[in-house]
């Protein structure tokens, strides 16, 4: 998996900065599904929030089997389309078909320190 540094565009004092997708640079981002990692540091157990335009899902899993972001405590992944470069893939019959993965937004904590990446692949 590919990691790239998190870009943010202009400022606007009533909306904020605009998150740049990862491949284009582009500011039209879609959210779509959401997982939660809570893992105090370095417990066995990870207990995972997972979100999709339908339901929630809530689950405790072994700590090694999640892909937590963060090694050792709590984890975030929202996953994003772009408008510009998602939809990238022609099928057969000429329709242009969303490309997988989805790129992943990562905040999460290290010894202290929260980090925030692209994870891409």
């Amino acid at each position: 998996m590919d990691k790239v540094q998190v870009i943010l565009r202009d400022y606007n004092n009533t909306m904020g900065s605009e998150l740049a997708c990862p491949t284009c640079s582009e500011a039209y981002l879609h959210q779509r599904n959401v997982t939660v990692f809570q893992r105090y540091e370095d417990e066995a157990t990870t207990v995972v929030m997972q979100q999709n335009e339908n339901d929630m899902h809530i689950t405790t899993f072994p700590s090694r089997g999640t892909c937590n972001p963060s090694p050792r405590r709590h984890g975030l992944l929202i996953e994003f389309e772009c408008e510009h470069c998602h939809y990238t893939h022609i099928d057969g019959e000429g329709d242009e078909m969303p490309r997988e993965p989805l790129h992943r937004l990562a905040i999460y904590q290290h010894k202290g320190t929260t980090y925030v990446e692209w994870q891409l692949g």
